[in-house]
């Protein structure tokens, strides 16, 4: 479930607050030590920040992003797995749905 929460201003920028929390329902808060993320997002860019995680323990987690660039290109092979570059590793390729069925 998400709540929009109250703007906040930080060195100057404002920032949307959205809180995301486990849905009850779906039998997961149980499972979680998550209660809470907290997202503070630019308004003028629409650019994530930072998120902050909320545990029950009362841990707090923060990550915050410095730099954004958009449409960075990357050459082909860098999503392309070579198995020479691996040795000793057996590939199991699943592309085939038909043989995956049998």
């Amino acid at each position: 479930k998400y709540l929009k929460g109250v703007p906040e201003t930080v060195d100057g920028i404002k920032y949307a607050v959205i809180e995301l929390n486990p849905d009850k329902a779906a039998g997961t808060l149980a499972k979680s030590d998550v209660f809470k993320i907290k997202l503070l997002v630019n308004t003028a860019t629409n650019e994530i920040k930072q998120w902050i995680i909320f545990e029950k323990n009362g841990n707090r987690h923060k990550f915050k992003i410095n730099t954004y660039k958009a449409n960075v290109a990357f050459p082909e092979a860098t999503f392309t797995f070579n198995p020479k570059s691996k040795p000793g590793f057996e590939v199991e390729d699943l592309t085939d749905a038909e043989a995956f069925s049998k």
